[in-house]
């Protein structure tokens, strides 16, 4: 059978490995958070429920939850299907960096809400003293971006992953050339997000980083780069396409030769160097363990 497993989406990152249970179980959950929070959200947002701040801040959290482990679904598969111990290891650093970004994104619902019940209580504190409210602004209002720049750093890092491990060793200047793309645009929205800096005194600054959205190289290597991601996902998508056609098609011819009575000696005359190399390369992609390509060669050798 053919082990090109890849579908049109980025969940196919895990060739011919199918959705496992914890895969299932999490896309599940997360999407009925998702729905759940979102749900009581606009029921309280159109006065059908009370929520309160506490209340809101709890939803937004537990949807914070959702969305981030929906994200990360991807690594999940990978985590479970591919047991080659390199897949594993990235699936883990991955899942782990997804964890910190919701653990600072839940931080940043919980500042926004202590900015809107430190607003409700009115601008005079109990001592009678003037509240300044631009401080919190400006702190949570950097914390935002802190957070924002690494989510972007996630992105990034974690679509050109998904791609090495997708296409392996195949497609390599498209792989590049997305690459690049991704990596440019990751440039220049941190450099639109850093071009100016709020000071805790209020004071707007630009910074020096802004001088280069004012000359002309930046846009061209946007629009550059675009281009070549525009390219490079349209190959992506050819190969993916003719994969799922050919893993199709795959199933099919195993299906009607499961249904002949011939023995394996009248199908199999695949020379043994040929037999070797794609269990070799079936090790190599992680889609056998070595226990089971060490049975299977050893069985490919003993039939000679």
């Amino acid at each position: 059978m053919s082990y090109y497993g890849y579908d049109n989406g980025d969940m196919a990152i895990a060739p011919k490995a199918g959705d496992g249970k914890i895969y299932k179980l999490v896309q599940l959950i997360s999407i009925l958070v998702i729905i759940v929070a979102v749900a009581v959200l606009i029921f309280g947002i159109t006065g059908m429920i009370s929520l309160g701040s506490t209340g809101t801040g709890l939803v937004c959290t537990v949807g914070v939850i959702g969305i981030g482990a929906f994200a990360a679904l991807p690594w999940v598969r990978v985590l479970e299907a591919l047991k080659a111990k390199r897949y594993r290891i990235t699936a883990i650093v991955f899942l782990a960096i997804s964890g910190v970004c919701i653990i600072l994104w839940i931080i940043c619902v919980w500042l926004i809400i202590n900015l809107v019940n430190t607003a409700a209580s009115g601008s005079i504190d109990s001592t009678g003293a003037v509240i300044d409210y631009a401080k919190d602004i400006i702190g949570t209002l950097n914390t935002i971006r802190a957070v924002i720049i690494v989510s972007i750093q996630l992105t990034v890092s974690s679509f050109i992953a998904k791609n090495v491990i997708k296409y392996n060793k195949t497609l390599i200047p498209y792989q590049v050339m997305s690459g690049v793309s991704q990596v440019y645009f990751d440039f220049f929205i941190c450099l639109l997000l850093t071009a100016f800096t709020i000071t805790q005194k209020g004071e707007f600054l630009i910074s020096d980083t802004a001088e280069w959205l004012t000359k002309a190289w930046p846009y061209a290597l946007l629009a550059i780069s675009f281009i070549l991601s525009i390219f490079s996902s349209v190959v992506f998508r050819r190969v993916d396409r003719r994969n799922m056609m050919k893993y199709a098609a795959g199933q099919l011819n195993d299906e009607s030769e499961n249904k002949t009575a011939v023995t394996p000696a009248e199908t199999d005359a695949t020379p043994v160097d040929e037999k070797l190399a794609k269990i070799k390369d079936l090790l190599d992609k992680g889609l056998i363990t070595q226990e089971e390509y060490d049975k299977k060669r050893e069985d490919i050798l003993n039939s000679i």
